[in-house]
């Protein structure tokens, strides 16, 4: 089990550096993974054929009988709330929520409705009472220096501070964050998790080859190799795709299913699952 939780927290810190380049914090974060939590577990009791039993719910997630019922009854209430939107749940962070108040509430806007330009310091309107309508204890000059650095705001010549974008988005390649997690690392745990419980031919295709046996002057052939092979197989499957897919003029159902195809290539440390021996393809 610790070599498990080892592993986890190893995965955690790319995720880690990836929220924390758009703006969510640990707060919003823990919300979103209790929120999964329990949504499994109360999927994995519906599974089994038996009504969701708070106690047995309390003893697999750890969490409060209180709480657990409190979020069932939402679930409950919402049970589209998982798939659409979940933004009820979580927790605005404190440089999102400054950014949010600068554009709506009515101390920090102009008549038109446009966010106004703001002293630093003082009463009234200034970015300090803004951070402090916010709510939280983040020193004034932190925040500053934060929402500079994200793009979210700028400092005028006169040392104001101007609202540049409505919403706190610090990273620069959110579409492409946003499909690499939804195309890649999405479908490759759920699928790692789906190998766990089933055998044979209902199994999703993960299969990997690595080694940790290359000079710098071979890996950095092989980087192309394995680039160049890869474009020639995803171009492969893309042909069989455009000659095998519904035409578009045809309407399909909605929750139809999307099927995927990935490669990767990664050079570096990773945590050791076990003594298997490296350089053999692993399904």
């Amino acid at each position: 089990m610790q070599q498990l939780l080892t592993t986890i927290h190893a995965c955690l810190r790319p995720l880690a550096r990836i929220l924390l380049a758009c703006g969510i914090g640990y707060r919003e974060f823990a919300e979103l993974a209790k929120l999964a939590f329990v949504q499994e577990a109360m999927d994995r009791q519906k599974q089994k054929g038996g009504a969701v039993n708070v106690s047995r719910l309390a003893v697999t997630t750890g969490l409060s009988r209180k709480e657990l019922s409190r979020m069932r009854n939402e679930l409950v209430a919402q049970p589209n709330s998982d798939r659409s939107d979940v933004s009820r749940t979580t927790y605005i962070s404190r440089s999102a929520r400054v950014m949010q108040l600068w554009h709506s509430d009515r101390r920090f806007v102009d008549e038109s409705g446009k966010p106004l330009e703001l002293e630093v310091d003082g009463g009234g309107s200034s970015f300090t009472a803004l951070v402090k309508l916010a709510g939280g204890d983040i020193p004034v000059g932190a925040l500053k220096a934060e929402l500079l650095a994200a793009g979210a705001a700028a400092e005028t010549f006169d040392g104001r501070l101007r609202a540049l974008t409505r919403h706190y988005i610090p990273a620069t390649s959110l579409d492409e964050i946003m499909l690499g997690l939804s195309r890649m690392v999405f479908p490759v745990l759920t699928g790692l998790a789906r190998n766990s419980e089933v055998d044979g031919d209902e199994r999703f295709l993960q299969r990997i080859a690595y080694t940790h046996r290359l000079s710098a002057e071979t890996a950095t052939s092989f980087r192309h190799f394995a680039q160049s092979r890869s474009i020639d197989f995803l171009e492969a499957i893309d042909d069989w795709i455009t000659a095998k897919e519904i035409a578009p003029e045809i309407e399909i159902p909605s929750d139809s299913p999307i099927h995927i195809v990935g490669v990767f290539h990664f050079d570096g440390e990773v945590p050791a699952p076990s003594s298997e021996p490296v350089g053999e393809p692993r399904g």
